[in-house]
């Protein structure tokens, strides 16, 4: 399966996935590799810019707390917007009818390369990307597609999206 710029295999069988288990544990065992992740990384790690939708910590937790709210449901084969999840959005400010002109889907999943998880793309996803601009919540950086969080947005992410606390620590 093809998703963006990364290709998904699938294994022939079991005994292949067990060759590979015992391949990794080989690899495992031998010598241990530093590498220190630098400012920037973290940076793009925590909140950027993914094409025209926000990705990341911060765009996973964004998913999980609309998953895990019933306003989203995700699968990896895509994503589907609940009629309570339409309500929620409309009250966010973000206007669901202006997805409509286009054949781009309302709602789908993009992988996240950091975190390996799913995030919220499509019309839905530019959306909450351009609505959080607007209220100042991130902003863009000129050097990088990292984006800074700001004061607001800090608070703005928790009390809307109900994110936890801890959330910035993975």
């Amino acid at each position: 399966m093809k998703q963006g710029r990364h290709r998904y295999y699938r294994l022939a069988s079991a005994q292949v996935a067990h060759g590979i288990d015992a391949l990794m544990s080989i690899a495992a065992a031998g010598p241990k590799r530093h590498h220190p992740v630098g400012p920037k990384e973290k940076d793009m790690r925590l909140a950027r810019s993914c094409y025209d939708h926000i990705a990341g910590r911060l765009a996973v937790v964004m998913a999980d707390s609309l998953s895990g709210r019933g306003h989203i449901l995700l699968s990896d084969e895509g994503a589907l917007v609940t009629e309570q999840g339409k309500a929620f959005l409309v009250d966010f400010g973000i206007d669901l009818n202006d997805g409509t002109r286009s054949k781009r889907p309302l709602c789908r999943t993009c992988l996240d390369w950091s975190e390996r998880r799913h995030h919220i793309a499509g019309h839905v996803g530019t959306a909450l990307f351009q609505r959080t601009l607007e209220l100042g919540w991130v902003t863009r950086r000129t050097d990088s597609r990292a984006l800074r969080i700001t004061p607001a947005g800090e608070k703005g992410f928790r009390d809307i999206f109900c994110l936890p606390a801890e959330w910035r620590e993975g």
